[in-house]
């Protein structure tokens, strides 16, 4: 197993939200290959596409599932350039404590985790994300 990657595509057919002070790109986040394993402190992002205008990296990315049954929080962390961000990942993990069962609420997921359905449909999530640039 590899160590899993997401993939930032920017939309080709829709042009960057403008405002005052930032441009909002919007598009498509792709997980890397169902199996491949999450690494704690967020698996590496990759913001690719058009070119984009702005200043350097962004100064925020949302990301949401558009799926409605989603059981994952992503967040995404600011690298020093568009291929270096990270994306840390939070859902519902089993306790490891031996004789108690349940799960632990939006707990980041551990080194090791696979991306796979197992493990909150990480590679079957459909991920969104709109990422904002200072001009």
């Amino acid at each position: 197993m590899a160590t899993g990657t997401f993939t930032a595509t920017v939309s080709a057919t829709r042009g960057p939200d403008v405002t005052d002070r930032y441009f909002h790109y919007y598009g498509d986040l792709a997980v890397s290959a169902a199996g491949d394993t999450y690494t704690t402190g967020g698996a590496v992002c990759t913001i690719a596409g058009k070119k984009l205008i702005g200043r350097g990296v962004p100064t925020k990315v949302e990301i949401w599932d558009e799926k409605a049954a989603a059981q994952c929080a992503y967040q995404f962390v600011v690298g020093s350039n568009l291929t270096n961000g990270k994306i840390v990942i939070r859902g519902q993990q089993p306790t490891a404590t031996p004789g108690k069962s349940g799960s632990v609420a939006f707990a980041e997921f551990g080194s090791g985790v696979a991306f796979n359905a197992a493990n909150m449909g990480v590679s079957a999530a459909t991920l969104k994300f709109k990422a904002t640039f200072r001009k």
